[in-house]
């Protein structure tokens, strides 16, 4: 599984959740299957789209080694901006992102039983 895939879901679907008014965790955790669904089932608008896409672009990245002997920074060759990103690549996120959310369907039911999502926090 891609640790990147899955931070980047998880952290989506609490902005997402926010972006559509839900600031108390029950909320969002009403919302959680939701979204993970929408994902699943191709149906998130635009603007869900291109935030879970960001997302998983900055989880990747971050996990990308920039250090070199010039520095933090020193050598951006191998940073890749969201909006340069050719087409294949992010279909290639989108795909990630989608196996993420499948992952996470197949480990909800188990931890529902328990009564609280919690921001996901039952991931390893």
């Amino acid at each position: 599984m891609n640790v990147a895939g899955v931070q980047a879901v998880v952290t989506g679907i609490g902005v997402i959740a926010l972006m559509c008014g839900a600031g108390e965790a029950e909320l969002v955790d009403k919302m959680t299957i939701d979204i993970l669904d929408e994902i699943v089932e191709e149906k998130l608008n635009n603007t869900e789209k291109s935030v879970m896409l960001r997302l998983a672009n900055c989880a990747w990245g971050a996990g990308q080694s920039f250090r070199t002997d010039k520095g933090p920074l020193g050598c951006m060759t191998n940073m890749n901006i969201f909006d340069m990103l050719l087409p294949e690549e992010v279909a290639k996120d989108m795909n990630q992102i989608m196996a993420a959310a499948k992952f996470i369907l197949k480990k909800l039911p188990n931890f529902l039983k328990k009564g609280n999502l919690a921001i996901l926090s039952f991931l390893p």
